[in-house]
């Protein structure tokens, strides 16, 4: 019975710490709109996402590429929102986050269930180019 809340972190770490740490950067550029602020609270914080994002990987977080890739998306998200949008006004990206939610969470958990439901089919494609391809879960894919 102990072990279910750490069995959880563990699936579920790095998305968990996404979502704060998304509407966080969000809520700093509007507290902090010089230009300059903005810059460097994008870098910052788009290094430590990058930072954990592959620590994540190396730990084999990740169910197959297509999560990576789709963590990795929310992170280019900050990087081009901090970079190239100039002002950030109102709170659309509340509507952006739940989006990201309402894909990645979903995805992660299906892959998770069936990857569960077989663990010999699992197989950790994110560090080699062969494998099952984009949108798979493990060998057997999330296609049936």
């Amino acid at each position: 019975m102990t072990d279910a809340p750490q069995t959880c972190w563990n699936r579920w770490w790095y998305s968990g710490l996404m979502l704060p740490v998304y509407l966080g950067i969000f809520h700093a550029w509007m507290l902090f709109p010089d230009r300059g602020i903005v810059v460097f609270l994008t870098l910052i914080t788009v290094a430590l996402l990058s930072v954990m994002l592959n620590v994540a990987r190396q730990q084999r977080y990740f169910v197959g590429k297509t999560d990576l890739y789709a963590h990795a998306m929310v992170v280019l998200d900050i990087f081009i929102e901090g970079i190239i949008v100039p002002l950030h006004e109102g709170y659309s990206f509340y509507g952006c986050a739940l989006a990201f939610v309402l894909v990645i969470g979903p995805y992660h958990l299906y892959c998770l269930r069936r990857r569960d439901a077989d663990p010999s089919a699992h197989q950790h494609d994110t560090d080699s180019g062969d494998g099952p391809g984009l949108f798979a879960c493990g060998r057997s894919g999330c296609r049936k």
